[in-house]
C-alpha cells in the first residue's frame, strides 16, 4: 500500500515550489533586461552645483545621462526658481543622497538648484526621469513647474507626503537648463534623491523604462498570483495556516511594491 504524504509535507512542497517560481520569474526577467536594455550609464557630476554636458550628444548616444553630484542648497528656505538665480547657496548637497550624508538633519526641508550647460545643437525637447524624492517634492525646469508627489512643507503639519517615479518631457530655453526642486521630510529615515535623475531623449530614456516596468509587473503579477494561489489552498483545501501566511505576505508585499510605498524599479534592477 502506497503511503500518500501527510498533509504538511504537501503545505511545505506547495511553498518551497511557489519561492522557486518567484525565483525563476525575478531570474529570467532581470536576465532579459541585462542582456537586452542594459547600457554603460553617462555619468556627470556637478561641481558646485554647475555641470556642463556640452560633450554629450543627445542624439547618437544609447544611454542618458544620469544626473550626479553637489547641487545648490539652500536648508530651510523654499526659494521660488526666480530666485535661486539671484541669491548665493549657503551650502551644497550632494545628489543622490540623504540630508545627513551632506552634514544636514535628517529631517527638514529645503531647495536644491543645478544648473547645467548643453550644447546649442541640443534637442529642443528633453525627457527627465524623476526618481523617488523622499518624503515631498516639486521640481521646476527653466521656471516651469513639471513635477510634483505630495506638497513639501516647513513644518510637519505644512507637510503632506507623496512619492513617485515618472517621466516628464520640458522644452529647453538656451544653452542654460536650470534645476530647481523643493523637498520636505519628517517622517522617513530617508531624505532626498532616492537615485539620479536620467536626462535625455525619448528613446534612451522613455522606452527601456518602459520594458522594465513592464518585467517588473511580471514579477509582481507572479508574486500576486502564488499569493492568492496559496491562500485558496487554505479555504478549500488544506486548511494549513502555513498557506494563509505565506499567501497573505505575497499579497502584502505586492500591494506594497505596486502601489509606490517602494521604489520597485531600484528594489529590482538597483544600480
Amino acid at each position: 500500500m502506497v503511503k500518500r504524504p501527510s498533509e504538511k509535507k504537501r503545505t511545505l512542497r506547495n511553498i518551497w515550489g511557489s519561492l522557486l517560481l518567484v525565483l525563476v520569474i525575478y531570474l529570467i526577467s532581470y536576465a532579459f533586461y541585462v542582456i537586452s536594455f542594459r547600457n554603460e550609464n553617462q555619468e556627470c557630476y556637478a561641481l558646485n552645483g554647475t555641470v556642463d554636458v556640452s560633450g554629450y550628444d543627445f542624439y547618437t548616444d544609447p544611454s542618458p545621462l544620469h544626473l550626479r553630484g553637489d547641487w545648490f542648497f539652500y536648508p530651510s528656505e523654499f526659494l521660488p526658481p526666480e530666485d535661486v538665480l539671484s541669491r548665493p547657496a549657503p551650502g551644497l548637497m550632494n545628489v543622490p543622497g540623504r540630508f545627513t550624508k551632506s552634514g544636514y538633519d535628517a529631517f527638514g526641508y529645503g531647495t536644491y538648484h543645478l544648473r547645467m550647460t548643453v550644447d546649442e545643437s541640443a534637442p529642443e525637447v528633453l525627457y527627465l526621469k524623476i526618481p523617488i524624492i523622499q518624503h515631498a517634492s516639486k521640481l521646476w525646469v527653466d521656471g516651469n513647474l513639471i513635477f510634483e508627489a505630495g506638497e513639501p512643507g516647513e513644518s510637519i503639519e505644512a507637510d503632506e507626503p507623496g512619492i513617485a517615479v515618472t517621466i516628464a518631457a520640458f522644452a529647453r530655453k538656451g544653452e542654460t537648463i536650470d534645476f530647481v526642486a523643493w523637498v520636505s521630510n519628517y517622517r522617513y529615515y530617508k531624505s532626498g534623491f532616492s537615485n539620479p535623475m536620467e536626462l535625455g531623449r525619448r528613446e534612451v530614456v522613455v522606452y527601456p523604462n518602459i520594458q522594465r516596468w513592464l518585467m517588473v509587473t511580471l514579477v509582481l503579477g507572479g508574486m500576486l498570483f502564488i499569493g492568492l494561489f496559496n491562500i485558496g489552498i487554505y479555504f478549500f483545501r488544506s486548511k494549513e495556516r502555513i498557506n494563509l501566511y505565506f499567501g497573505l505576505m505575497c499579497v502584502f508585499h505586492f500591494t506594497r511594491y505596486a502601489f509606490g510605498f517602494m521604489d520597485v524599479d531600484g528594489f529590482l534592477f538597483a544600480g
